[in-house]
């Protein structure tokens, strides 16, 4: 079964999202329990999170301005094939199995 743009899609944003709830009830716990750590310390931790959503946001004018470079030159400006967003999740398919057995 061939599965559309979007549907891969949708499967990567559920899957890392998914990840990243699991990643932070279960980091809460420990933190909190095993650590005794305090409110403000433990704050810290998520600091890691916070980074890497600031580097991804600030990537978005990047892949934008790239996925408009390639629309005025394989379209002449029409919107091209949805598949042409694709290559910066390559980055995030390739880091997160990473991020998640460095965790």
């Amino acid at each position: 079964m061939l599965l559309s743009y979007m549907e891969y899609y949708i499967y990567y944003l559920s899957l890392s999202q998914s990840s990243l709830k699991a990643l932070l009830l279960q980091e809460i716990a420990e933190i909190v329990e095993q650590r005794g750590w305090g409110a403000g310390v433990s704050g810290l931790a998520f600091l890691g999170i916070g980074v890497g959503s600031l580097i991804g946001v600030s990537m978005t004018p990047i892949v934008n301005k790239n996925y408009l470079s390639q629309m005025e030159k394989h379209a002449g400006g029409k919107p091209i094939w949805p598949e042409a967003r694709l290559p910066p999740t390559f980055i995030g398919a390739f880091l997160m199995p990473i991020s998640l057995f460095w965790y």
